[in-house]
Order: C-alpha cells, then structure tokens, then sequence
C-alpha cells in the first residue's frame, strides 16, 4: 500500500511540477488530508514561472514621407525660404537676336526766352539791318536799338525807346508795333498795315485795300464804316430772353433795319439772318422737295466781269435736281458780284 501511494504522489509531482514529495511515514497524516494540505500550499505560492521565450520583434517598414505640396510662386519660383528641388532651366536667347530693353524718352526741356545782353543785342539788330533795303513796306526801315528778347517760337520782342514795343518774326519782318499809350498797329508779312487800334476804334484793312473802321461805343454798339457813305450801327437786342444783334444800315443815304443771330464756330462770330415772318413749312416745300425731273440750266453771267475775276474760284452746276441747290448757286454769284463792285468802286 505505501508504495502505491508513493507512486501516486510523484505521478501527481510530475504532471503538477510544483508539489514535494513528503514520506506518509514521516507525515503521519493520511492521504486525503496530504492531499489537502498540498493544494493549501499550492493556493498559498505562485506557479513556477517558466523561462519566456523570446518574441521575435517585427520591425515596421519604415515610414514612407510623402513629398509636401509646393505653392509655386508666380514664374515658377519657389516660395521663399526653399530651395526648388529641380533646377529652373534657363533659356537663353541666340546671339544676335536679343531684344533690347525699350528706353523711355524724356521729353526735351522747353526752351524759355532768353532776353539777350546789350552787347548781343545790338549785334543781333545789326545781323537784322543788313538787308532790310530788299524788303517792302514798314520793313524796309530799320529797326531802332533796343533789348531784344528771343522767344522759344524764333520770334523776338524789341524794347525800344520810348515805350516801344517791337515783335519781329523769325525772318525778320515785322509783325507788331505797340506804343506806350496802348496804340497798336499789326502788319502782313509784305509790310503792308493789317489792324490798327486805338482807344474803342479798331480799323482793319483788307487783302485789296478795302477798310472797315470799328468804334465801341459806351452803350455796347459798334458803329461801323466800311466806305464812302457805306456802314452800319450794331446794337444787342433781347426779344422773349433771347439775344439777337440789329443792324441799321446806311447805303447812298438810304437806311434799312436787318436782324440777326450769332454763333461763334473757332472763335470767329457768324451772324444769320432772321426774317420778319415765318410761314408754315409747307409754303418752304418747293425749296427742299426735288424737281420731278433735272433741269438743265446755263447762268447769262458767263462773261460778266466778277465771273471772269472769280471763274477759277466759283463753278455752278450745269443741272439742278432741286431748288435748293439752284438757289445756292444764285446766292453765291450775287455775292461775288457784289464785292467786286464794291472792290472797284470804293477802292
């Protein structure tokens, strides 16, 4: 019996591992409270602890860095602080076709006259006396000492005794004399007097000799001569707020009152006629309704002698599809004759 039990107990130490075999003999205690006492023990201390063995270690791949996005700056340059990790291919131009930078032109300085010294002066009045004997009208006198005073434009300004003002132009001619009372006197490049004023009077000579004389009179008219008992008295007039100039003419002593609008076109005042009454526009329909059919008309003047004088100026239509026209025509000839005769009778 007691060797059964032996071999019992070290079956149990074997599978167990962690039980003591203990004699029966020396115990003196039965199998069961052996039994007892040794899962007592077993509740009591830890399992034997086996050696682990070791896990083997799986490393992880390691991390894949993906590329940060780039912002491009403008031209493809990178943003500042980085470094572009392709180099920017560089073009480069052939030779010999290189485009020059275009190179902005200041504009030149503005000359300023320049008033020349009195030795200079009276040497550039000379240079403009030598040859002043070829020319005609005032232009043939020479021109008195002074301060001469070049402009950018080539002219020259003359200050000469006297309160005299003389402007040349850049030929030498005359164009301007102006006298210390405000006088002044305005001449054509052939020397011959083109406007004279003088205090409210202003007298202007035509290409032909004809003269008109201007006066400004306090009441704002203007009295105007333009011949041997030839002219007329010009006056503002105001009618339902708006302004019209009247005329009063005198013609070989007979007068006559006309009324006229004005409108300035590149600073030159044109004066249009208003007639006295109006009528309803279908009494105007034969001037602007064409003919039924062209009518060929030939003008009786073709030798007269205003035509012969201004025939290379003035051709009229040798046919008129309407009225308007054929009055045009009439209005231009009257014109021309009229000047012409007044040209060769008042002078």
């Amino acid at each position: 019996m007691v060797s059964r039990h032996l071999l019992i107990l070290l079956a149990l130490s074997i599978t167990l591992g962690s039980y003591q075999t203990v004699p029966a003999q020396q115990s003196g205690q039965s199998q069961e409270d052996l039994l007892q006492q040794r899962k007592k023990q077993q509740r009591r201390q830890p399992p034997a602890q086996r050696p682990s063995r070791p896990q083997p270690q799986v490393q992880p791949p390691p991390a894949q860095q993906r590329p940060q996005s780039q912002v491009q700056q403008p031209g493809g340059q990178p943003p500042p602080g980085q470094q572009s990790p392709h180099p920017q291919p560089q073009v480069q131009q052939p030779l010999g076709q290189q485009h020059p930078q275009p190179q902005v032109r200041q504009p030149p300085a503005q000359q300023q006259q320049k008033m020349l010294t009195s030795t200079e002066s009276l040497q550039r009045i000379q240079d403009l006396n030598r040859n002043r004997a070829a020319l005609q009208g005032i232009n043939r006198n020479p021109l008195p000492p002074g301060q001469v005073t070049v402009h950018p434009n080539g002219q020259q300004t003359i200050a000469a005794s006297g309160g005299r003002q003389i402007n040349v132009r850049p030929n030498g001619t005359v164009e301007r004399v102006s006298l210390r009372d405000g006088r002044t006197a305005t001449f054509r490049p052939d020397g011959k007097v083109s406007s004279v004023q003088a205090g409210g009077m202003q007298i202007q000579y035509g290409l032909r000799g004809e003269r008109h004389i201007m006066t400004q009179r306090p009441d704002k008219s203007v009295l105007v001569s333009t011949g041997v008992n030839r002219g007329y008295l010009q006056r503002p007039l105001v009618v339902h707020n708006r302004t019209y100039v009247q005329r009063t003419y005198v013609v070989s002593n007979v007068t006559y009152t006309r009324v006229y609008r004005t409108s300035y076109y590149g600073g030159v005042a044109y004066y249009h006629y208003v007639p006295v009454f109006y009528y309803r526009p279908v009494f105007y329909g034969w001037a602007y309704n064409p003919w039924p059919a062209p009518v060929y008309y030939t003008w009786g003047w073709a030798r007269d002698p205003w035509y012969v004088y201004y025939g290379s100026y003035f051709a009229p239509y040798p046919v008129y599809p309407t009225a308007s026209l054929w009055l045009t025509d009439f209005l231009l000839a009257e014109n021309l004759r009229l000047v012409l005769c007044q040209t060769l009778i008042f002078g």
